[in-house]
């Protein structure tokens, strides 16, 4: 029998296919619930920036099989990468009341180029780097060596580049037409046009193709048996290069599918006789559409597939894989999304308010959730690197990067769709192994999901005698001078340690002591083990169809920022000074209460060696083995604005870290750092998850009795080299602070980039650590404008972002709304809205 057959399925045939693969046990549903996988998309404000700008972005965790929004995974990495892969910022947004959201400023010397923003989880790295989010930014420097603006920096000349050949299915099958897709790139990754001249093995010419879009294309091409095929590939620049294409192979059954009229038609290629008891399966994204025997005339209704890329895999009766083809389903209508302005015609410096409401395709009311970019056309390229349709349906199941994604969804270009196959027939996808699945062996996941902060390490004892002996029996303390947290855990018997479940914001610095049951651990060295970032090199390239209309709309951009010049204090780009006056305003409060004051170089004068022993020297103070008194009283400890109670107290078990005393007169600090809510946090009440926690820098503590302590504060035991200065504080100044008669000894630690920089070698006893931290939340300025005067006013305004809102809520009819004040320049802006309803619908809309 012909295999290639077009025969139509009645009706209730075709529509019981679908519902059939539900009936029996889904190994699909089995691997989903054992390793449930994350997709992630970033919205930028733009795609385009000037070195000193801020990129403001919003990041949606979604489940990578429903694409409903999660937040499981407590931060989010995001990244930017300049064109040779070095990183330029990273940062670690933490999720707040189940978002991410957050900035990423670009330096202010940035050079003019291309860059690749990325972002992931660290729950993503088990899917590898090919699925992380990234996408192409451009970025112009601000001035040149002279003060100029620079001239466009030009593309890296090369004349290497490769065409890979991709038949359909798999394998060009001797004597049946095979569809042949091709793909250019050149050796810096970049898509190239080429035109192909195809022969044959005895220099017969058989076509002449030439690439459609982004470097693709595709032919068909009936091969004969016993013969190979060769392309000579030529580049607009004119190399050229020749290319094999597969050989032909007699022993293979390739899937053929051919869309047309809302159906799709699965057919199998083979040279011989078919195969017995072949099997099909369809899944998109891991939701099993179809299981079952395949026969000739197999077809399939589009609209009961999910939109999205859809794998279809054909097996042998034993499992084994025969063939593969990724094809691109659009699926039904998603959301309507209707945006009007209530005031078309805004002037200068005048509100701008929109209304949006979000409906299905028979107009009912949604709810949702978007984001919302408001960007003059003047100065501001339309977006080239997609938006969260493309990201969700295409991009994020396909391996590697994939070049102006939203091209492929216009719906006014006619080759659109012919060049989405291409797309499918050239790119990878394995987020699962289909064939390992159905024969039971699940994948399992490597990383788990990221719930707080870690650091590990190890202790080894100094001396050649006995250095690992009853390790176990110590434990690791830490302490966070800035923010009085303190924790310990358990030295496991080879001398490792883990400590979790913290949160704190980036550049705190982790103080770690090893401690025996009789005080400090000595003659032991505490390594910290480096954290770990993936490999995440593979570029986004910033397509060359748009480089021109950048490099002008870059160029009033430019001259915007030279408008403002200084005068916007929310971004302004100075020349670097080096500043060589001495500091004389005091820093602290402590430092301006203080009655005495000793910095580094007094400190350094006394001779001593501890922190104690330099207190012990300061005026007026008097010590009775572990009491130090200023004026006949007791005093309380405090270490970077951090009051220090009883050490037992501050000093709880690890496994559940200190919640905050709401009856207590005086406010203590947040433990997680200043403005952390978190209410959905995973962490109790530990760090992170307090809302309601103060603010401010001093924080008061339970006072021990007068006169007696039961131990010291961890930090007195710090190298002194570490300190910065001591203040101390009489009795009246202690009531201001700690609402008792007691006088204040406070220490000022260093920063972590001066401790770090008089380490010449391992410390003895102690360790510091400054492990990446989130980032602290910031609010994009926008002008209010709201009196006469500030509209007069001739500050000039030419923002280039003039609206940016991370997050805005319909509400039950499906409405919302947002406004902003326009700029000097003439009101053209683009609004790009993003987002998703609850149950993973798309939300986009551009105009």
């Amino acid at each position: 029998m012909n295999p290639l057959v077009h025969t139509l399925l009645p009706a209730a045939v075709l529509l019981s296919v679908l519902p059939a693969a539900s009936q029996s046990s889904n190994p699909f549903a089995e691997q989903v619930l054992r390793y449930p996988q994350e997709k992630l998309h970033v919205h930028t404000d733009k795609d385009t920036y000037v070195a000193g700008d801020t990129i403001w972005l919003r990041a949606r965790c979604v489940d990578a099989a429903s694409h409903r929004p999660v937040a499981a995974s407590r931060y989010v990495y995001a990244e930017l990468r300049d064109e040779s892969g070095a990183l330029v910022r990273r940062i670690k947004i933490l999720r707040r009341d189940s978002l991410y959201a957050g900035y990423l400023p670009v330096p202010t010397d940035a050079p003019d180029g291309d860059y690749t923003f990325s972002a992931y989880t660290r729950f993503m790295r088990n899917q590898g780097a090919d699925y992380f989010f990234r996408k192409p930014l451009r970025i112009a420097a601000y001035r040149g060596a002279a003060g100029e603006v620079p001239k466009p920096r030009p593309r890296p000349a090369t004349g290497g580049f490769a065409v890979t050949f991709h038949p359909e299915g798999g394998y060009l099958v001797p004597g049946r037409s095979c569809r042949v897709a091709f793909k250019a790139l050149t050796d810096a990754g970049r898509s190239t046009a080429v035109e192909a001249v195809l022969r044959d093995d005895r220099g017969t010419t058989l076509y002449t193709v030439r690439t459609r879009r982004a470097g693709m294309g595709s032919f068909r091409m009936v091969p004969e048996a016993g013969r190979t095929y060769h392309a000579v590939c030529r580049t607009p620049s004119g190399a050229e290069k020749r290319f094999d294409l597969p050989v032909p192979n007699a022993a293979a059954c390739v899937l053929q599918l051919e869309e047309r009229d809302g159906f799709i038609a699965v057919n199998v290629l083979t040279a011989g006789s078919l195969p017995a008891r072949l099997r099909l399966v369809v899944h998109c994204r891991g939701n099993r559409c179809y299981d079952g025997g395949w026969e000739p005339g197999l077809l399939f209704r589009s609209s009961d597939l999910p939109a999205g890329v859809v794998q279809w895999l054909l097996l042998d009766a034993a499992g084994n894989a025969l063939s593969e083809r990724l094809l691109f389903n659009e699926g039904a209508d998603g959301v309507h999304v209707s945006l009007r302005a209530e005031n078309p015609s805004p002037r200068r410096r005048e509100r701008a308010d929109f209304s949006v409401r979000l409906t299905d395709s028979a107009g009912n009311p949604l709810r949702g959730e978007f984001s919302v970019s408001v960007t003059d056309r003047n100065a501001v390229p339309d977006p080239v690197s997609g938006d969260i349709r493309t990201t969700l349906l295409l991009t994020s199941d396909l391996r590697g990067y994939v070049e102006c994604p939203g091209s492929y969804f216009r719906s006014d270009d006619p080759e659109a769709r012919a060049a989405l196959d291409e797309l499918m027939l050239t790119q990878g996808w394995r987020r699962y192994d289909v064939p390992a699945l159905l024969r039971g062996e699940y994948a399992e996941p490597e990383y788990a999901l990221e719930a707080g902060q870690q650091i590990s390490g190890r202790i080894v004892r100094a001396g050649l005698v006995n250095t690992r002996k009853r390790l176990g029996m110590y434990r690791m303390a830490m302490i966070v001078p800035r923010y009085g947290y303190l924790a310990e855990a358990p030295v496991r018997a080879d001398g490792c340690f883990d400590l979790d479940g913290f949160d704190f914001p980036d550049s705190t610095a982790f103080v770690l002591r090893p401690q025996a049951t009789t005080g400090r651990m000595r003659n032991a060295f505490v390594k910290v083990d480096p954290e770990t970032f993936p490999e995440n090199g593979i570029p986004a390239h910033y397509p060359a169809a748009g480089a021109g209309d950048a490099e002008a709309l870059f160029r009033t951009a430019l001259a915007y920022v030279g408008y403002m010049g200084s005068a916007d204090l929310r971004n302004v780009l100075i020349d670097p000074v080096e500043v060589r006056a001495k500091r004389e305003i005091p820093r602290t409060l402590e430092e301006r209460k203080a009655v005495y004051s000793w910095n580094a170089e007094r400190i350094a004068d006394t001779g001593v060696h501890t922190i104690l022993d330099c207190i012990e020297r300061m005026p007026g103070i008097r010590r009775r083995e572990n009491v130090f008194l200023y004026q006949g009283r007791a005093v309380f400890f405090m270490c970077d604005g951090v009051l220090y109670d009883d050490l037992e107290e501050s000093l709880p078990a690890f496994s559940a870290p200190p919640a905050i005393d709401r009856n207590r007169t005086v406010k203590r600090i947040n433990m997680a750092g200043p403005g952390v809510p978190d209410t959905d946090s995973d962490l109790g009440s530990g760090p992170g998850s307090d809302t309601n926690a103060s603010d401010t820098h001093l924080a008061q503590a339970v006072a021990a009795p007068i006169g007696q302590y039961s131990d010291l504060p961890p930090f007195v035991n710090l190298p002194l080299e570490w300190v910065d200065r001591i203040d101390i504080l009489d009795r009246f100044s202690g009531r201001f602070l700690s609402g008792r008669d007691n006088g204040i000894i406070a220490v000022t630690l260093k920063s972590y980039e001066e401790i770090s920089a008089l380490d010449t070698g391992e410390s003895i006893d102690v360790g510091i650590v400054s492990p990446l931290g989130y980032q602290t939340p910031a609010e994009f300025y926008s002008p209010a404008y709201e009196t006469p005067e500030s509209r007069d006013s001739h500050t000039p305004d030419f923002r280039t972002t003039l609206y940016w809102n991370p997050c805005i809520r319909t509400d039950a009819d499906g409405r919302a709304a947002f406004g902003f004040r326009t700029s000097d320049a003439p009101a053209d802006f683009r609004i790009d809205i993003e987002g998703l309803t609850p149950d993973g619908q798309p939300v986009v809309h551009a105009e």
